[in-house]
């Protein structure tokens, strides 16, 4: 198999979001940019790994390379993202109680947006 090699800021790679892309050194700059996706990559651990520099998805994505193609490293969830699912939840459950209190069928709605927002937060990682 191949070995991972360093990343060289002044090479074209192909870009890793799997699109028809290439990556092209930013003049004045330590980072490297697709011209198809538009994409800002910069590298880190001493030109070891490549990843974005605006990443919106909660599994925070790197790639290092093998020579011939980009191989992926997910990082697991950010810290973020796991305090926002923790205040979602703690709201949508509190407001299905004051919901539930003054509603006429409280414990039927109740039940059932505790259930759809728990369901909302296990799928939400699966958008990316």
């Amino acid at each position: 198999m191949f070995k991972e090699q360093p990343i060289d800021l002044k090479c074209e790679y192909p870009c890793p979001c799997r699109r028809e892309g290439k990556l092209q050194p930013i003049t004045l700059t330590e980072a490297l940019g697709c011209n198809e996706c538009q994409q800002i990559f910069v590298t880190e651990e001493e030109h070891k790994y490549l990843k974005p520099v605006v990443d919106l998805s909660p599994y925070k994505k790197k790639w290092s390379w093998n020579g011939k193609k980009w191989v992926l490293h997910r990082q697991g969830i950010s810290k973020n993202y796991l305090l926002f699912l923790v205040w979602f939840t703690i709201g949508i459950t509190s407001l299905s109680l004051v919901f539930s209190l003054i509603s006429s069928l409280p414990w039927v709605l109740a039940t059932m947006m505790i259930i759809s927002s728990v369901l909302i937060i296990l799928l939400l990682p699966y958008r990316y």
